[in-house]
């Protein structure tokens, strides 16, 4: 009686233990994964959202003037000669997969993001994690400056 007894009480600490592992576990996730996503719930992080998007769809239609209505403002007509020859080149599609505010002030936001680009022609996908910073300018969010920081294959 003795050993299973002892055999009893080993089963039920593996079981406490699981259990224990199991919410830690739902618990980190919900606070590595969950806040973000609250944080982009506020009206700026949906109206930066939304800009990213637009921008994304610009890309995917190979729209300079859609792409640049965008960016900031002063950045525009530097940049319009660069975005023109990368749109009519480009051979690949981008979709937004996450976005996550990290900071947020009144005329700032900055987001991480993932997004997925698949290339037309052999149909291989990447993820392109990217950090975006966002500026608001007379009411309006820009894209002020966006950098990948990190692409990986998505098979």
């Amino acid at each position: 009686m003795h050993k299973k007894g002892r055999k009893d009480m080993r089963r039920s600490l593996i079981v406490f233990l699981a259990g224990l592992f199991v919410l830690l576990a739902a618990g980190g996730y919900w606070l590595f994964y969950g806040q973000p996503a609250a944080a982009a719930q506020t009206p700026a992080g949906r109206t930066t959202a939304l800009v990213l998007r637009r921008n994304l769809r610009a890309v995917n239609a190979g729209s300079v003037a859609d792409y640049l209505a965008t960016i900031v403002p002063a950045q525009r007509a530097e940049t319009r000669p660069v975005i023109q020859q990368t749109l009519t080149k480009r051979q690949a599609t981008v979709k937004l997969q996450d976005f996550a505010v990290q900071k947020q002030s009144a005329a700032h936001l900055t987001a991480r993001v993932n997004e997925l680009q698949t290339e037309r022609r052999s149909g291989r996908r990447q993820v392109l994690e990217a950090t975006v910073d966002f500026t608001r300018q007379g009411g309006r969010w820009y894209i002020a400056r966006l950098v990948v920081v990190n692409a990986a294959n998505a098979g």
